[in-house]
């Protein structure tokens, strides 16, 4: 029988996650506190190891909880969705500033996206 996944824990965190995105070989995670992490995840083929590090970490990212987060890697842009409403931060920064926040978005709960 063919496994489509396998299960490996990356990560040990004294953090609430509350929302997750990868792309390429980086994984995003934010927290419940309003901080965002991101780790560079490099897995080593053959064996079950991967080797995990943390590139940057803002813990002044929000003053809630990060409910959402998806990336556009193409255009270096991370979309986020706190406090209800959605905005869009320039990840080629280490620090995330704001780009935009998205007008009409208050009260959001969730989104998606398509860049075509």
């Amino acid at each position: 029988m063919h496994d489509a996944y396998e299960l490996s824990q990356l990560l040990k965190l004294n953090v609430q996650i509350e929302s997750i995105a990868a792309y390429d070989e980086n994984l995003l995670i934010g927290t419940r506190q309003g901080h965002l992490l991101m780790y560079s995840v490099s897995c080593r083929y053959g064996e079950h190891k991967h080797d995990v590090q943390l590139l940057r970490y803002n813990k002044t990212f929000s003053k809630k909880p990060i409910q959402q987060l998806a990336v556009i890697p193409d255009y270096h842009l991370l979309v986020s969705l706190t406090d209800n409403v959605i905005c869009v931060h320039d990840i080629s920064v280490i620090n995330f500033p704001t780009i935009t926040v998205v007008q009409r978005t208050r009260g959001a709960t969730l989104f998606t996206l398509d860049t075509r």
